[in-house]
C-alpha cells in the first residue's frame, strides 16, 4: 500500500511586520535599519496571498484559494518566501517559547527551529550566585537553554534581598535551592553543588569542565578567578568563560576564549597587582541595576554566540552617566568616543591625572606672575601674529564702560525660540538660502536641543554633530533670554558651517549675523530683553576673553610681570583674575579664546550699535557687510 504524501504546511512570520504600499510590499516595516521593500506588478495581489498565510496552509490551499493565479506565480511567491526566511515550514515549538520563537524569527535569514537541538545540547556552569549570577539562571532559560550546573554555598540574607533574585521568605536557605525550586521543570534540568570554591583544582575536582559550553563566573574571589583565566584554556581550549566584575558605579562582562585569554590574563594581571587590601578600604556596592545588567549582558552575549547574530564578547555600563554598552571590544572603541563626549559634560567625570602635554599650570594665587612655560607651545599664524603686535586696549575700555551702564538693565524676559521662530526662519532663508529651512526643523522637531541642566551636568554651549546631525549643547545660562541667547549664537554656527570651518572666521560671521538679525528686529517685543542679553553676554565674554589671551601673550612674551599694568585689570581684583583665567585658559594649547577677542573687535561697530538701542532706542543701520 502506497504512503499518503504528506504536504508541508507554510506559515507566514508576522513578527516581521508587513505592510501594503501603492507599488510594493514592506517587510521589517517599523525598523528603519531593517526594512526591505518587495516591488511587485501587483502589490494587493502579493499581500493578499501573505495575508492568506497568516495561519498554516499548503501549496494546494494556495493554489485553491487563489484559482486567478497560475500555479506557476503561487510557485514563484513560495520559494521567495522560503529563500528569504520569511515563512515557518511545518513549524511546531512547545507554546512558552513561542515569544522566543517570534523573537529569534525576526532576525534576518534566521529560523528558530532549526537551533533547537543547539539549545538542547547547551550545558551551563555558573559559578556564583549573588549580585551577579542570581538572575543570569533565569534570563538563560528564557531564552531556550535547559541544562545548567550551579555552584555556591552561601544562603540568602535579607541584605540581598534588594538587590538579588530572593523574596523575604527565601532567608536562611541555600540559594543553589532557592533557584533550582523556583526555575526548574519538566523542561529544565538545574544541578546544585552546594561548595565554597577555593581554587581552580577545586573546581575541576566537582565538576568535569570539559562537559560545559559556557562557565559563567560571577565570584568575588579574585585569586580563584585568576587561577581560572590562567589554567582554563591550557586544560580546555575551546571552553568559553565569562568573567564578570563591577566598580563603583560601573560594571564590565567579557567572554574570554583561547583566541584573547592571553592578553586578558595580562590585564588582569596588571590590574590585581595594584590591589593591596591592608590599603584599602572598601565594601559590596552591588545594586539591582548591576544584577539586571549583567543578566542581560551576559544572556546577550551567549545568544549572539548561540545565533551566530555577531560578535558580541564585551559588555559595559556607567549607572552614574548613563552609558551602557553590549557588542565587542572593536566596536567599544568607537562607543568611547561618545562617552568621552558626555563625561566631558559632566561635573564629576573627569580624569584624575593630568597630561603631561600641558604646556602651562593651573594658576594659582601663588603662581599667579610666577608661572612658566612647560612646554613650547606651537602657534599658529594668527596667534603669532597676535604675539608680536602690540595691543590696543580701546575696545576693552569702552567695553568696560558699556557693560557698567548695562549691567543692571533687567534682561529675565521670559521668552523662547517659538516666539521668534518665524524671524528667525525669514531671516535664514534671505542670507542663507532654502537650505537653512532643513537645519531649523532638525532643530525644532527632532529633540536636538539639551537645555535642561541637572544637577551633574557641566554649564557649557556647544554644537556637536553626529552623522551630519546637529546636536545642540546650552546649559550656563539660567534665565530664559539669556538661554535663548545662547542657542542663537549655537544656530548660527550651524547655519555657517557651510561657509567656513575656520574658527575665527566662524566666530566672526556668527557674531556679525546674529547682530544684524536683532538689530533687524529690535522694534518687536519679543526682542528686547533678548538684546539686553545679547549684547551684556557679548561684552562679558570679550572681556573675559581679551584678559586671558593677554595672560598668555605676556607669559610667551616673559613679560608676565607687566600683565596688571593692563586697564581694567588694574581695578580688578587678584582672585576674581585667576578664576577667569582658570576659566578661560586651555592649559594644552594658548589662546583657545582668542576667536572671540577677534570677533568682538571685527564686529564692534555692529555691538556699538546694540548698545546704542538698548540705551537710547535709536536705529542705527548696520553698515559692516559679510
Amino acid at each position: 500500500m502506497r504512503g499518503k504524501t504528506i504536504m508541508e504546511k507554510l506559515k507566514l512570520k508576522t513578527e516581521l511586520y508587513w505592510r501594503l504600499h501603492d507599488d510594493s510590499v514592506s517587510v521589517f516595516t517599523n525598523n528603519s535599519d531593517l526594512q526591505k521593500r518587495i516591488y511587485v506588478s501587483n502589490p494587493q495581489k502579493l499581500f493578499s496571498v501573505l495575508k492568506f498565510l497568516e495561519t498554516p496552509k499548503s501549496k494546494i490551499d494556495l493554489y485553491n484559494n487563489f484559482p486567478e493565479c497560475s500555479h506557476k506565480y503561487i510557485d514563484k511567491i513560495i520559494n521567495f518566501l522560503k529563500l528569504k526566511h520569511y515563512v515557518y515550514i511545518d513549524s511546531d515549538v512547545d507554546t512558552k517559547f513561542s515569544r522566543l520563537k517570534s523573537f529569534v524569527s525576526t532576525i534576518p535569514e534566521t529560523d528558530f527551529d532549526s537551533y533547537i537541538p543547539k539549545l538542547n545540547s547547551i550545558k551551563i556552569l555558573i559559578l556564583g550566585i549573588g549580585t551577579g549570577g542570581s538572575f543570569q539562571l533565569e534570563v538563560l532559560k528564557r531564552i531556550g537553554i535547559r541544562n545548567f550546573t550551579v555552584i555556591d554555598k552561601d544562603k540568602v540574607e535579607s541584605k540581598n534581598l534588594c538587590a538579588q533574585n530572593f523574596e523575604v521568605n527565601d532567608v536562611g536557605k541555600y540559594k543553589v535551592d532557592v533557584l533550582k525550586q523556583k526555575l526548574q521543570d519538566t523542561t529544565t534540568c538545574i544541578k546544585v553543588k552546594k561548595e565554597f570554591l577555593t581554587s581552580y583544582d577545586n573546581l575541576a575536582s566537582i565538576v568535569n569542565l570539559n562537559d560545559y559550553d559556557y562557565i559563567i563566573d560571577t565570584m568575588d574571589d579574585k585569586k580563584v578567578n585568576l587561577q581560572i583565566i590562567s589554567r582554563l584554556f591550557l586544560d580546555y581550549p575551546n571552553q568559553k568563560l565569562i568573567l564578570n566584575g563591577y566598580l563603583v558605579q560601573k560594571q564590565m562582562s567579557y567572554l574570554v576564549d583561547k583566541n584573547n585569554y592571553a592578553t586578558f590574563l595580562e590585564e588582569i594581571n596588571e590590574l590585581f597587582s595594584e590591589i593591596n587590601t591592608k590599603n584599602e578600604i572598601s565594601s559590596n556596592s552591588g545594586s539591582i541595576f548591576n544584577a539586571m545588567f549583567m543578566a542581560l549582558s551576559i544572556g546577550k552575549i551567549i545568544f549572539d554566540d548561540i545565533f551566530q547574530v555577531r560578535l558580541t564578547n564585551y559588555a559595559y555600563a556607567d549607572f552614574f552617566i548613563n552609558d551602557y554598552f553590549i557588542g565587542n571590544s572593536w566596536e567599544k572603541k568607537i562607543f568611547e568616543q561618545f562617552s568621552l563626549v558626555k563625561k566631558s559634560l559632566s561635573t564629576v567625570a573627569y580624569p584624575v591625572t593630568t597630561s603631561k602635554k600641558e604646556w602651562i599650570n593651573h594658576i594659582t594665587s601663588e603662581n599667579y606672575l610666577k608661572t612658566k612655560i612647560l612646554r613650547k607651545p606651537k602657534l599658529s599664524q594668527i596667534e603669532q601674529r597676535y604675539v608680536k603686535t602690540k595691543s590696543s586696549f580701546e575696545t576693552l575700555i569702552s567695553s568696560k564702560k558699556m557693560y557698567n551702564d548695562i549691567k543692571t538693565m533687567d534682561d529675565s524676559g521670559e521668552i523662547g525660540l517659538t516666539q521668534i521662530k518665524q524671524e528667525l526662519t525669514d531671516f535664514g532663508i534671505y542670507n542663507f538660502g532654502e537650505s537653512s529651512i532643513k537645519i531649523f526643523e532638525d532643530i525644532y522637531m527632532h529633540d536636538r536641543i539639551y537645555d535642561k541642566k541637572k544637577r551633574f551636568d557641566k554649564a557649557a554651549n556647544l554644537t556637536l554633530f553626529n552623522s551630519g546631525q546637529p546636536l545642540v549643547y546650552v546649559t550656563e545660562q539660567n534665565t530664559a533670554s539669556k538661554k535663548l541667547n545662547t542657542l542663537l549664537h549655537e544656530i548660527f554656527h550651524l547655519l555657517l558651517y557651510s561657509k567656513t570651518l575656520n574658527t575665527y572666521q566662524q566666530e566672526d560671521l556668527v557674531l556679525n549675523y546674529y547682530t544684524k538679525f536683532l538689530i533687524q528686529n529690535y522694534d518687536k517685543p519679543a526682542f528686547k530683553t533678548l538684546l539686553i542679553a545679547h549684547l551684556k553676554d557679548t561684552l562679558a565674554l570679550y572681556m573675559n576673553s581679551f584678559t586671558s589671551v593677554q595672560y598668555e601673550k605676556y607669559l610667551i612674551n616673559d613679560n608676565l610681570k607687566e600683565f596688571p599694568k593692563i586697564p581694567i585689570i588694574s581695578d580688578t581684583s587678584k582672585n576674581e583674575i585667576i578664576q577667569i583665567l582658570n576659566i578661560d585658559l586651555d592649559l594644552k594649547r594658548p589662546f583657545h579664546t582668542l576667536k572671540y577677542v577677534y570677533a568682538t573687535e571685527n564686529n564692534f561697530k555692529a555691538v556699538r550699535q546694540i548698545y546704542s538701542l538698548v540705551k537710547e532706542g535709536k536705529n542705527e543701520t548696520i553698515s559692516k557687510t559679510v
